[in-house]
């Protein structure tokens, strides 16, 4: 579970600017160059290149990887 990390990594400048995951996330959302926790875990959306390496990062870096789905996060406000 993504509550249980101090810094959540990406590599996604669409996550990184993402209202509702800014909301969710706080401070804790951060860049692998910004990134100074070693309790971090990283996550990513899609099959996009930015996926394959932040799924590489995780896995040299020993970090959980999370692949989230955006669509429940659109759905917020439209009354569905």
């Amino acid at each position: 579970m993504l509550s249980d990390f101090d810094s959540v990594v990406t590599f996604s400048r669409g996550i990184r600017q993402h209202k509702a995951l800014n909301h969710f996330l706080g401070d804790r959302l951060c860049t692998a160059a910004n990134n100074t926790s070693p309790n971090a875990c990283v996550i990513g959306w899609g099959n996009k290149e930015n996926t394959k390496k932040a799924r590489d990062f995780a896995k040299e870096n020993h970090y959980a990887y999370f692949n989230i789905e955006d669509g429940f996060i659109r759905s917020v406000g439209l009354g569905v």
